[in-house]
């Protein structure tokens, strides 16, 4: 399931291996994605995050994806209301509910070391035909709710739900693409210290001639849909949901002289851990679009670096985020969006950079 390149996506990565506390190391998020972040909470609260889409390839990988830009986006909403827990009926007030929708059209090309380059799948854009399911665009949707900083509570999370329908190289050596079509849901208890998760793998019954889509992909099924409960995700570091992650880490103080280490939980594992470092804080320039005025400037930068272990093992390669940050007297006309994003796709096939290009906060 590590493949999976929708869970690298959105996943924070590379890895330390972190020796084990004894007691809890917590983490206090501030509320930096408000203008003003004193107030804590703001029941009214809506954001709307829109990113462009590149890629850079790895040069030594036999693998290159080329992205259709213009048929690809990651959108995020985020907004303050009411969630009622449909099992029980419990109403949760100032809770935040967050929906990203990530989406990609792209060619999968395969070179061996000798030999002819060759097409092994092509999905979106002009290559979406309506007679086949195999080759709709690349897709991750999801939806979390937590708690805001109201009342005291720290962003644990209540509920989330993701749904992929990603495109996987299976091997390095071939051209086997993989397409997986399924659905985790998690239901988080005792202020996200327990989570219950169940899986819906939309593959599972289809037969072996079935599952052939194409000369080198294939629909795959997931190894285990078995629901399954973990315990103590509260116990060493502050947990929250994987979905949660970018947004969270905004209310993070950035600072070269320390990191942060979370647990990250994403269904697959009960000891994630992600350690979030501070390389430099400088002036970067941007340019993009901020409740509906064009913005070209120099802008205080945290370079965040994310580095991902679980079990005490390597988990990925690192993931760079660049956070707007406050100004020197204390403003926050930025919302210390992440502004800029560097995710390596899985199989060292290269990075794809979530550019921001328009920040909304009204509906």
């Amino acid at each position: 399931m590590k493949k999976k390149l929708a869970l690298a996506v959105l996943a924070a990565a590379s890895v330390f291996a972190l020796s084990a506390c004894s007691a809890k190391a917590e983490t206090n998020f501030s509320a930096n994605w408000l203008s003003d972040p004193s107030a804590v909470h703001d029941p009214s609260f809506y954001e709307r995050l829109e990113y462009g889409l590149t890629f850079t390839p790895d040069e030594d990988s036999a693998f290159r994806m080329d992205i259709d830009a213009d048929n690809s986006s990651y959108v995020t909403e985020v907004s303050a209301g009411p969630y009622v827990d449909e099992d029980s009926g419990t109403i949760y007030t100032d809770v935040y509910h967050l929906h990203t929708e990530l989406t990609y059209s792209a060619v999968y090309t395969y070179t061996p070391a000798e030999g002819e380059a060759v097409e092994a799948a092509a999905f979106g854009g002009a290559h979406d035909t309506a007679d086949s399911d195999a080759d709709d665009p690349a897709k991750m949707v999801s939806d979390v709710y937590f708690r805001s900083k109201a009342d005291g509570y720290n962003l644990e999370p209540l509920y989330s739900k993701t749904s992929y329908y990603s495109y996987s190289p299976a091997e390095i050596n071939s051209p086997a693409v993989s397409l997986y079509n399924y659905t985790v849901e998690i239901e988080y208890a005792d202020d996200g210290d327990t989570a219950t998760v169940r899986y819906t793998d939309n593959w599972a019954d289809l037969s072996e001639e079935e599952c052939a889509a194409g000369e080198h992909l294939t629909k795959t099924k997931l190894l285990s849909a078995e629901e399954r409960t973990f315990g103590g995700l509260q116990s060493s570091y502050t947990a929250i949901d994987a979905n949660q992650l970018a947004f969270a880490a905004r209310g993070i103080a950035f600072s070269t002289e320390n990191a942060t280490t979370l647990t990250v939980f994403g269904g697959n594992a009960h000891d994630m851990r992600v350690s979030i470092s501070c390389k430099e804080i400088a002036e970067q320039h941007y340019a993009f679009t901020l409740d509906g005025q064009p913005m070209d400037a120099d802008i205080s930068t945290a370079q965040a670096t994310f580095a991902m272990s679980s079990g005490g093992s390597q988990s990925g390669p690192a993931r760079t985020a660049y956070y707007a940050q406050r100004a020197a007297d204390g403003s926050n006309p930025y919302y210390c969006l992440p502004l800029r994003m560097d995710v390596p796709v899985g199989n060292a096939i290269g990075t794809i950079t979530y550019t921001l290009k328009d920040a909304s906060h009204t509906k």
